[in-house]
């Protein structure tokens, strides 16, 4: 080896980032955001097992419930859906009297 130079080892620390499903603790894959999954209402990650229910959609994120809040939610889902309609039919109402000639 040439004088002017000296072979030196040097050990650096690596930091992985892990992270895990806030229900049942198991390890989730960390790939794109799209794949990512959190509760819409107690935000917390989880695993695939632990997805309550998925809403279909083509956002770039996923609107996922976990079990827990998803059974909450039982008793509130039907009145929300009646509201929904209600609100729609208003709505509709509203959008056709306007349409009306005057």
């Amino acid at each position: 080896m040439d004088k002017m130079f000296k072979e030196i080892k040097v050990s650096r620390e690596v930091v992985e980032h892990k992270k895990y499903c806030d229900v049942c603790g198991v390890e989730i894959s960390m790939g794109l955001a799209c794949s990512a999954a959190r509760c819409q209402i107690c935000r917390k990650d989880l695993c695939e097992k632990c997805i309550g229910t998925e809403k279909s959609t083509f956002d770039e994120y996923r609107d996922v419930w976990c079990i827990n809040c998803w059974t909450i939610g039982e008793k509130y889902r039907p009145a929300i859906k009646e509201l929904d309609a209600k609100c729609k039919q208003l709505y509709d109402d509203w959008y056709a009297e306007c349409k009306e000639p005057r």
